[in-house]
């Protein structure tokens, strides 16, 4: 999956993420992140939460 979107940065540096981004990558506020810098881009991996990851498994499983 590619898609381009523009974001925007703010004072001090924030990054803000557009809401379509958060929701296709299931982002939430809190969530933690690797940053990292190749060349001149920047990376960013989220991190994500065991607790939300267990839930959406769980919540996914077919009851027999």
């Amino acid at each position: 999956m590619s898609q381009i979107i523009i974001g925007k940065v703010g004072k001090k540096g924030t990054i803000y993420l557009p809401k379509q981004i958060m929701r296709i990558l299931d982002i939430r506020e809190g969530d933690k992140v690797i940053i990292r810098v190749e060349g001149n881009r920047l990376i960013l991996e989220f991190i994500p939460d065991p607790l939300s990851l267990a839930l959406k498994v769980k919540n996914g499983l077919k009851q027999p």
